[in-house]
Parts: C-alpha cells; structure tokens; sequence
C-alpha cells in the first residue's frame, strides 16, 4: 500500500503499481530498510516482517533488490516459501576508485586520486564506496582535501553521527550514550581539538575502549582485524547497554556483525586501530614498545 501510494503520487502518468505487481513486471530496488523508523527491535521486527510477507506474496516475474548495510533484516526476510538469496558487493578497484573521484570532483580528481594512492591501506579502505563518498563529499562541501588519516576518521564519525541523530534515530536520541551536549556538538560542529568526539556520552568512550581491547588481545602473529564473539563484546565494554552499544556501532558503519557466526569486527581495520590508538592518544603507555634497554617493533595501533 505504500509502495503504491508513493508510486501514485511520484509517477501519475505511468500504469497502475498494482497491475503492474500482478503482471510480474517491477524490478524494486529497497535500499536501507535498516533505518526504517521504529520504537525498539520487536517493533522493528514486526516492520521486518511485513516486508518478509510482501517477498512471499510477490506474484512471479518480480524482482526484489533489497541492499543493507549488514545482515540485520535480510536474514530475517526469507522463508521457505520464498527464500532470499544473498549476494555480496565486490569492493571497488583502483580504477573505479580514480574513476569516481573524476565523475565527482572532475580535475581536483587527479590530486586527491594521486594522495590516496601513496598509502594502500586508504586504497583498501576507500574500495568500500560509503567511505570513498564521505571523502568526496567533505571535499565537495568544504574544498578541504583531507589527507591525514586521523582528520579522515575523525570527519567520518562525526558525519555519520550527524546523519543518524538528524535522521532521528533513537539509539542517538539524548540518554546515557550520547547526551543532549554531545548531539549539539555533532549537529553544529563545534570541537575543542581537530580529533575531538563527544564524550559525555558512554558511546564512543566504550567504541574505543572495546577496539583496545580487541586489539591489545590479538597474538603478535594475528591478523590486525580482529573477529569476536557477540557475547565476547557485550563482556567487553562491561556496560548495561551494551547490545545498545554494539547496535550503534553498525549504524554508525563502525562496526559490523557476522549473523552467521554471531561475530563483532569493525568494518575496517583502519577504524579497529583509530579508536585503538584514541585510548592511547590519551593514556600513553610507552613501556609498551620497550623491553629492558632494547626497543622492539609491534603492530602499529
């Protein structure tokens, strides 16, 4: 019904949605049915689950695109009667990369192209197309090319804290993980320091404090991203939100969640070792990389 109200109203010329449901011949393409409005998860189950019934209802011939962020409703949108097959999108190429920077920032493409070039892990990072328009989009506001890795992180989860607390999500609404003082100072950018993140809330102390620990209890052999148990991380950040926590970590793109394996990373290991290195930032340890009076090399945070 809303599909159709939506379709009426935005195409009046065009044949009627309905008809053209029962004939088999919509493609819909559903993104981001993740942020769909809703009071807490069994709410949002329940409008998860109208959408499973519009997937089995379907008539043949149809065909339905949902894209998301992480598996949080597409597990839940299959059924026997009408099972829905995953696909994964490939990260981009440096080419495509370069390409994108020329559609979007026509020459200035060439110089930010030419800087993310020099380090592979901005590649690897900017293979993933929401962080690679973040970039683009800083760049298109404010002219700034942001070539430190720290500014780049650091404007990444400030925009995207704007978004979910404009978009009125209620994880971000003010309470015990981001207070009314912190909202503000995302919404109006306001910081004391170029790194700055609100922290009256516990939000991003525990994203940080649960990177370090991820990351201080990796072997020296180890991988630098790091995959955790769900319950492993709920332990971690030891505190009585902490699904909440974990929550907000994937709306944020911070985090990700294996539905699989019930496993927590963050998305990128650029973002593990920048809310890592945060905690060090501010409690220093340089016992650390010393041993008696020779210095020894560990994976950077």
């Amino acid at each position: 019904e809303w599909l159709a109200e939506r379709w009426q109203k935005q195409q009046p010329g065009l044949p009627d949605f309905a008809a053209l449901l029962r004939a088999g011949r919509l493609l819909l393409l559903l993104d981001g049915l993740n942020e769909m409005p809703h009071r807490d998860r069994a709410d949002y189950g329940e409008r998860v689950a109208l959408w499973q019934l519009f997937v089995q209802d379907a008539p043949p011939g149809n065909t339905l695109l949902f894209s998301c962020r992480s598996l949080d409703y597409s597990v839940p949108l299959g059924s026997g009667l009408a099972p829905v097959r995953q696909v994964q999108v490939e990260p981009l190429t440096p080419g495509q990369i370069q390409q994108f920077l020329t559609l979007y920032l026509a020459e200035e493409g060439t110089a930010v192209w030419t800087a993310l070039n020099e380090d592979p892990r901005q590649l690897t990072l900017f293979a993933t197309p929401y962080f690679l328009w973040l970039l683009v989009d800083h760049k298109l506001q404010t002219g700034e090319l942001l070539t430190s890795r720290t500014a780049l992180l650091t404007g990444f989860v400030r925009r995207t804290l704007r978004r979910e607390i404009e978009g009125q999500r209620p994880l971000f609404n003010p309470g015990p993980l981001l207070t009314t003082n912190d909202r503000q100072q995302v919404v109006h950018n306001r910081w004391a320091t170029p790194t700055s993140l609100p922290h009256q809330g516990a939000l991003i102390a525990k994203l940080e404090a649960l990177a370090f620990a991820m990351q201080d209890g990796r072997a020296a052999d180890e991988a630098g991203q790091v995959r955790i148990p769900e319950e492993t991380a709920h332990g971690l950040l030891n505190h009585a939100l902490a699904e909440d926590i974990v929550d907000a970590g994937i709306q944020l793109n911070v985090l990700d969640k294996d539905l699989t394996r019930l496993e927590i990373t963050y998305l990128h290991q650029l973002l593990q070792e920048y809310f890592a290195a945060r905690v060090l930032a501010g409690q220093p340890e340089p016992g650390r990389v010393q041993v008696g009076d020779q210095t020894y090399r560990t994976k950077a945070i």
